[in-house]
């Protein structure tokens, strides 16, 4: 019985898979942009819907504007072979906001902090704040669209 001897060869596959990965890397852009654009969006919202003293377990109401002012989010940018956005105070447009608030004295991380997870506030200290989360629920609230956009189709 003879031997069937086979060989084959690839060429361009380096190529492929270059183009293939910019693809690739080029979509996730979009779709991490948008991931951020639409929590951003959302924590913006529950910022802003109301005046006037909030609940507690309600988000924190919008009574001087720059809480609200200081949340953006950042466009998607690579870092290698990763794609990142981010959300939440002084990213993007907030970073403005962030630095007036800084140069009146408030601090916008500490405020935050305090609202979303409770704690002590006051000018002396001595008031005890219960949560009035915005960031964990508006990342509940978007959770299933921004998986949906981060899907590949």
């Amino acid at each position: 019985m003879s031997m069937i001897d086979l060989r084959g060869r690839t060429t361009g596959v380096d190529e492929m898979t270059s183009e293939l990965a910019e693809e690739v890397l080029a979509n996730a852009e979009k779709s991490v942009g948008e991931g951020a654009r639409v929590l951003g969006r959302e924590m913006k919202r529950l910022l802003g819907k109301r005046r006037g003293p909030s609940a507690p377990g309600q988000p924190p109401a919008r009574e001087e504007d720059w809480l609200w002012r200081c949340v953006g989010w950042t466009r998607a940018k690579r870092y290698g072979d990763k794609v990142q956005a981010k959300v939440g105070i002084g990213f993007g447009r907030g970073y403005s906001a962030l630095q007036a608030a800084l140069a009146q004295g408030v601090n916008p991380f500490e405020y935050a902090w305090t609202h979303e997870y409770g704690g002590i506030s006051g000018k002396n200290r001595t008031t005890r704040l219960p949560p009035r989360p915005f960031a964990r629920p508006a990342e509940v609230r978007v959770e299933s669209e921004v998986v949906r956009i981060l899907t590949i189709h």
